[in-house]
């Protein structure tokens, strides 16, 4: 023993199953082999700078744990984990630059974590797309947050309507005669506590000169009123193009 407590290097059995000393780093297991400055645990393993453990754990830069583990220079743990730069934990998990956590969690860029949660191959059919995936399910549009089957923000960041306990019903179109007032029947949906008329265009027939309108929704009717505004006179009937916004419980 050396007077600083190691073991001289010529007493280092070499080659030897379990103990093998490789490049001033350490490897141990039968075939295992590191770097310098790495270390690698179990049969098979290899590491470059970094550190492996577990059956064939492999590694460059980074940390693999697990059997068949495979990093470049992030961290993969679990068995047959894959990591590129990025992190992924579970088994059979795999990231690129970004972040896997869960069994079967393959994120490219962003992050994935739960059962199976994953982002679509990009269409070079190798990497993965941007995006953030929570639970099980799979995300297919670029920088989108996606719960399980429910997309949570958009790409622009915003959050989808429908999420927002709203619906929003296609455009539709109703001719207003001259009169002072008319009304409609609609049906509003289920859960419904409020509803709101957005009106994009109301034009005289004759000149298309912009009408102002006022609407009323009676949900417990399930109508929907339109009147002019005080002192406004038409000559002619007024075509209304508009949407219904109703807001749920």
């Amino acid at each position: 023993m050396n007077e600083d407590g190691t073991i001289p290097k010529d007493r280092v059995p070499k080659n030897v199953d379990g103990y093998i000393n490789s490049s001033g780093g350490f490897a141990g297991g039968s075939g295992s082999q590191a770097g310098a400055g790495g270390a690698s645990i179990g049969v098979k393993a290899s590491s470059g700078t970094g550190g492996s453990a577990g059956h064939t754990a492999t590694t460059q830069n980074g940390g693999a744990m697990g059997n068949s583990a495979t990093s470049t220079s992030g961290f993969a743990g679990g068995a047959r984990s894959t990591a590129g730069t990025g992190g992924a934990v579970g088994v059979d998990s795999k990231s690129e630059r970004g972040g896997a956590a869960g069994q079967g969690a393959i994120a490219g860029d962003g992050f994935c974590g739960g059962y199976e949660a994953q982002t679509t191959v990009n269409d070079d059919g190798v990497t993965h797309i941007d995006a953030i995936q929570l639970g099980t399910g799979t995300n297919s549009n670029e920088k989108t947050l996606q719960v399980y089957d429910y997309q949570l923000m958009r790409a622009n960041g915003r959050i989808p309507i429908e999420r927002m306990g709203v619906t929003v019903s296609e455009s539709q179109t109703i001719v207003f005669s001259s009169d002072y007032q008319t009304e409609i029947d609609y049906v509003f949906g289920s859960g419904t506590y409020k509803a709101d008329v957005v009106i994009s265009n109301s034009n005289e027939s004759d000149n298309s000169r912009q009408v102002p309108v006022n609407t009323v929704c009676i949900l417990g009717a399930n109508k929907i009123i339109f009147t002019k505004p005080q002192g406004v006179t038409t000559q002619t009937s007024i075509d209304i193009t508009y949407k219904v916004i109703e807001y749920k419980n």
